[in-house]
This record gives structure tokens, C-alpha cells and sequence, in this order.
């Protein structure tokens, strides 16, 4: 299986072209020297390593080696019946050949398939592996009988599929630089995050809030034991105005509350919750920023303690985090990050 995925990697892409296309090419111009020649060299091959194997087995002369001895002979064997009769081995060749033109044949539809997630494939570029597979049926069906003129047909679908690998292996590449260069949506979303203080003022609808609240439940969690509450607050007037300004005068705010854990799992979790949030709110156009200081002011008044009460989070749960949403009046530019603080380990 890991031999199957190794093989059809878009990273060996470019070799399986030039390969098919070389045999390709050679078996267009050349189809019975081409048969004859691969037949012989692989017998000449298989003498060359049963000859060795022979004579390494007598040097050593160990019991092992007895059935070394006894493979090598029959590389030999089969050798010197490749070389002599090379025309009878290209007949069962044929079938494997055609074997190949429709495994690769596939295969280069799947991968092309797979490419269409990421950037346009035309459907004719698709329809080119689906001919080289058909091809390969032909071949299993042996449908033509001269030799030669199989070595040519498949010459010619080697070359195809050359075609196509490269130009399916340029469209993986602009794929993968496109993702490089920011079109990745997610990537973007990303880089462009921004902490937004100012807002304009209108409403978030609660579809959106609803949403964006259940983005943030889907965040990884220690042992999924989703130990968080939430509350989604969309009503100006909810807290005393003090701490408005404080929450930044967002028009909706989440508050996220978890219990208190020994081993601080809780609070990880939290903001895991967090930044599901904030990108699921930048994907549709909205500002977020995460808020503390109301956090802490909350219980210093009366006002305060009556907004805590209202929350109503489930007892052994603490408020930790705000944050406030809405639609953004401002663009600030992005803040330097520190990049030297990533370091590969060898």
C-alpha cells in the first residue's frame, strides 16, 4: 500500500513523465527493436546476478548458501530463455503493459480529480487518462495482434500520459504556490486577523453570532470533554456603561467561561474556542478582539456582579474571556511578529 501511494506522490510527478515519455518515444520509433532490446537486457541482467550469486555462494560455501546457489542457476535460466526467445516473452508483456495503461491510466484521472479542489482542470484534460485507460483494455484484449503495431499503440499512450502527468504536475505546483503565496483562504484569513476597537455600530445578526459560537465549540479540547459555557450578548444596554467602554462598544460580545483545573487544561481550551472565533468571524467580514480588563471589573460593583448573575454560568464556572464582535471602522495596519522565535530542531 505505501509502495501504491509512493508511486502515484504528485512529488514524482515530472519523473514518471520524462520515463513514460523516453519508452514512449522508443517504441513509437523503434517497436520491434525496442521489444527485443528490453528482453534481452533484462536477460543479460538476470545471468550477470545469478553469476555473481553462484560465485559468492561457492566462496562462502555455507549450508545457507546452497539455495542461493540454486537461484542463481535459475536466474541463469531464465536469462539465457529472455535472450533467445525474446518475442514469446514480449506476448505476455503485452498483457502487463496493458495492465499499466489502465492502473496509471486511473490514477491520473484521481489525481486530476483531486486537483480540481484546489485550481479549474478542464474536463478534456481529464478525458486524456480516460483514453489511456481504454487503451489499456485494448492492450488486455489483445484486439490488434501484431506486435509491433502494440508496441506503437502503447508507445502512444505513453506519450499521452506523459502529456498529461506534466500538465498535471504544473497545475499541482501552482496549486501548492498558490497556497504559498496567501490564495489559500484559511491561510488568509490567518495573516489578515486584526483586533478591531472601533465598530460601526450595526447590528450582527443573531445567524451569524449563532454560527460563530458554534465554530468556537468545534475547537479541539482536552479528552473532548468540552468544559466551556457560552453567552452571546447582542443587546447594548446589557452592561452598565463603564464597562461598554470597556468591552470597546462592540454591538455583540461572547463571554466564555470554564472551570477552574489544576493542570490548566481549561483555560488552553478556552483559547483554542477563542481563536476559532475570531477566524470564523474574519472569513465573513466581521472584527473581533479579545477583551480581559472587563473580566476583572465585572466584580468590583454592584452593576457588575447583577451582569455576572444574568450570565447565569453553570456553578463551578468563572467568566475568563469577552470577546466583542462586530462590523469593523477601522483597518490597522499588522504588527511586526517575532519570526526568530521558530527554530527547526535537528
Amino acid at each position: 500500500m505505501n509502495f501504491i501511494k509512493t508511486l502515484f506522490s504528485p512529488v514524482y510527478s515530472l519523473t514518471r513523465a520524462l520515463v513514460a515519455l523516453v519508452l514512449g518515444l522508443a517504441m513509437i520509433i523503434w517497436p520491434g527493436v525496442a521489444v527485443n532490446t528490453v528482453f534481452r537486457i533484462l536477460g543479460a541482467v538476470l545471468i550477470v546476478v545469478g553469476g555473481v550469486s553462484i560465485a559468492l555462494a561457492l566462496k562462502e560455501r555455507s549450508q545457507h548458501d546452497n539455495l542461493i546457489t540454486v537461484n542463481g542457476i535459475f536466474d541463469i535460466i531464465f536469462g539465457l530463455l529472455l535472450m533467445v526467445f525474446p518475442g514469446f516473452f514480449a506476448g505476455l508483456l503485452m498483457y502487463f503493459l496493458g495492465a499499466v495503461m489502465l492502473i496509471f491510466g486511473v490514477g491520473q484521472i484521481v489525481n486530476l480529480l483531486l486537483a480540481r479542489r484546489s485550481v479549474p482542470v478542464p474536463w478534456g484534460l481529464i478525458a486524456l487518462p480516460f483514453v489511456i485507460a481504454v487503451l489499456g483494455i485494448i492492450v488486455l484484449c489483445n484486439i490488434f495482434r501484431a506486435q509491433e503495431t502494440l508496441f506503437i499503440v502503447f508507445g502512444a499512450a505513453l506519450v499521452v500520459y506523459a502529456v498529461t502527468e506534466l500538465v498535471s504536475a504544473l497545475i499541482m505546483r501552482r496549486a501548492a504556490k498558490a497556497e504559498a503565496d496567501g490564495d489559500n483562504p484559511n491561510i488568509h484569513n490567518i495573516m489578515a486577523r486584526r483586533s478591531i476597537r472601533q465598530y460601526t455600530g450595526d447590528a450582527v445578526p443573531r445567524e451569524l453570532l449563532q454560527k460563530l459560537a458554534e465554530c468556537g465549540v468545534n475547537a479541539p479540547n482536552a479528552m473532548n470533554r468540552q468544559a466551556w459555557e457560552l453567552r452571546i450578548i447582542d443587546r447594548p444596554d446589557f452592561f452598565p456603561e463603564d464597562i461598554r467602554g470597556a468591552l470597546r462598544n462592540a454591538p455583540a460580545l461572547i463571554a466564555v467561561a470554564c472551570p477552574d483545573d489544576e493542570s490548566g487544561m481549561s483555560l488552553i481550551n478556552v483559547g483554542l474556542l477563542c481563536e476559532n472565533i475570531c477566524l470564523a468571524a474574519q472569513s465573513m467580514g466581521l472584527g473581533t478582539v479579545i477583551l480581559g480588563g472587563a473580566v476583572r471589573m465585572l466584580p468590583q460593583t454592584p452593576e457588575g456582579r447583577e451582569c455576572l448573575s444574568r450570565l447565569a454560568f453553570s456553578d463551578g464556572y468563572s467568566l475568563r474571556i469577552f470577546i466583542g464582535i462586530g462590523y469593523p471602522a477601522e483597518s490597522p495596519d499588522p504588527r511586526p511578529r517575532d519570526l526568530g522565535k521558530i527554530a527547526f530542531v535537528d
